[in-house]
């Protein structure tokens, strides 16, 4: 269907040429609607057999529309759309949650998605300025810059995956979390599934397009290409460098459940310490996991006697307790961190979250002004250090990413390395009934394919779940009310190539792809200037 699409646009296009506007705007309108509907690819749709179509439709609007601002133009509104319809959730948190009206939630979601759109928008330009002509054409780009868009698209999800902290949702690689495709991810981590996946996307137009012109090169090359990226999937799968370590040890996840407007209400403070502590007290386990925050206070505020209490029990039954709670620095900066109580001593040990959620529990340069209108209990934060000590439970090194920081695999690759299994405590109440919660969960599993770890997650309104190392749901709660998820979780060792080698080798390919792209097309208008 698109190759006759291809062929009939092509015919119209040299038979009629109609105005470059109206050509634009038709286009406009088309990435706009491929953007909005982009995001059933991913959760909690996860329906990626779209991208293809998605991709391959967005790739011949941009070519149509072959001068480099409006590409990025066209590229920005498809950005728009696919994050303002996926991470609409945003907005409902600002006016329902942080108690922003709605003209100034909706000036601030716009803006996010105006940043998150650019990564999209400003690689679009690049690719428009080297590998088309400028105008309306009949006639696709081909494979090779398919290919360079696709690795340009990728580097810009590194980019984002990076700056301010970090926002990774909604990247390619994700879509095909549940596919043959997820294989490659322990491989290449998150970015190399995203450059193979866009250049499937990007590129079978343009293959399609060889082939009818009896060209059958291109279509071969990307056939093979997709043959070698599910063989590598199957065999990545496998895992092979990932195997158990000692006995599996038991664990009880704790899932509060506290709405937001009620969590720091003062008067309701003392009974939330009290039934989390009388609940993580129930019942002995190697591991008791609460959520992040679910102690409601900075530490130094908790009521007398509370993580006495807690330290008894975790002495008398051998168990490690772990429960978020906020605390005061040395310099009296603020810390959202994780407690960890132990059996074996009275000392306390402390984590740190080092990647702190942008705009809310931290306002980066420049944007003071909106952190002064959010009411948000735990703002202004300062991050810890990426590489803080890990925890020991019964011999076993456990490691944690608070929240926001499951969303960065360069922390999770980090702080894998030198652990057996992963702890991920979570406060998704925030985005309630919303994308926000499958979506975090999707980008869990993500993690632990890449660094072939366990992950034990627990949230206060979001998914509570057991994830095992090769990133299969073993076990969760409903998102819906209090419970508790217990079981038994087996610590493991060795090391996935991407754990080892990080975002370096897709970098690398990236770059690699691009420059020889954009060497051909150099030689191609060598040629032409000298023809």
């Amino acid at each position: 269907a698109y190759s006759i699409s291809i062929k009939q646009t092509q015919g119209f296009m040299s038979a009629h040429h109609p105005p470059f506007p109206v050509v634009f705007l038709a286009c406009l309108v088309c990435a706009s609607a491929l953007g909005a509907g982009s995001v059933l690819a991913w959760a909690p749709w996860s329906q990626p057999w779209i991208t293809p179509l998605v991709y391959g439709a967005l790739y011949v609007c941009l070519a149509l529309c072959g001068r480099p601002i409006m590409v990025a133009a066209l590229a920005l509104a498809f950005g728009l759309a696919q994050h303002g319809t996926g991470h609409g959730w945003i907005f409902t948190a600002l006016v329902d949650k942080a108690g922003l009206s709605i003209a100034f939630a909706l000036l601030s979601a716009s803006i996010f998605m105006l940043y998150l759109a650019s990564f999209m928008a400003l690689p679009a330009y690049l690719w428009a300025r080297l590998f088309l002509r400028g105008g309306t054409s009949a006639r696709l780009p081909g494979v090779a810059a398919a290919a360079a868009l696709a690795a340009l698209w990728a580097t810009g999800e590194w980019a984002r995956g990076h700056l301010f902290n970090g926002f990774s949702s909604l990247s390619m690689g994700y879509a095909w979390l549940d596919t043959p495709l997820a294989g490659v991810l322990p491989l290449t981590g998150l970015h190399g599934l995203g450059l193979g996946a866009y250049a499937i996307c990007f590129g079978w137009i343009p293959a399609v397009e060889h082939l009818i012109r009896r060209k059958p090169w291109p279509a071969i090359l990307l056939t093979v290409g997709l043959i070698c990226t599910l063989v590598s999937g199957q065999w990545g799968s496998s895992m092979p460098w990932i195997v158990a370590e000692g006995e599996p040890m038991s664990f009880r996840l704790i899932q509060t459940a506290v709405r937001p407007k009620d969590k720091f209400e003062p008067t309701a403070i003392p009974g939330q310490i009290d039934e989390l502590t009388t609940r993580m007290m129930e019942e002995p386990a190697s591991l008791i996991l609460a959520p992040e925050t679910a102690l409601p206070v900075f530490f130094h505020q908790l009521p007398a006697g509370v993580v006495d209490k807690l330290s008894h029990f975790s002495s008398l039954h051998h168990s490690h307790l772990f429960v978020g709670v906020a605390r005061m620095g040395s310099r009296q900066e603020g810390h959202n961190g994780l407690l960890h109580i132990r059996p074996d001593s009275a000392q306390l040990q402390f984590l740190d979250k080092a990647l702190l959620m942008p705009f809310g529990e931290y306002s980066p340069a420049g944007f003071q002004w909106f952190s002064k209108r959010v009411h948000f209990a735990l703002k202004d934060l300062a991050p810890g250090a990426p590489g803080q000590q890990a925890f020991v439970v019964r011999d076993h090194r456990i490691a944690a990413l608070i929240c926001h920081e499951d969303s960065a695999n360069w922390l999770a690759r980090r702080r894998a390395r030198d652990a057996s299994v992963l702890l991920n405590p979570s406060n998704l109440a925030w985005f309630e009934h919303s994308a926000a919660i499958s979506q975090g969960l999707a980008m869990a599993r993500v993690r632990a394919l890449e660094t072939g770890r366990p992950i034990l997650r627990v949230a206060n309104g979001g998914v509570t779940a057991h994830i095992d190392h090769h990133g299969e749901v073993m076990g969760q709660l409903p998102t819906d009310g209090i419970g508790v998820l217990k079981g038994l979780v087996q610590p493991v060792q060795g090391t996935t190539p991407y754990s080892r080698i990080g975002d370096a080798p897709a970098l690398a390919a990236c770059c690699l792809t691009f420059l020889v792209a954009a060497g051909r097309q150099m030689r191609r208008r060598d040629l032409r200037t000298r023809g």
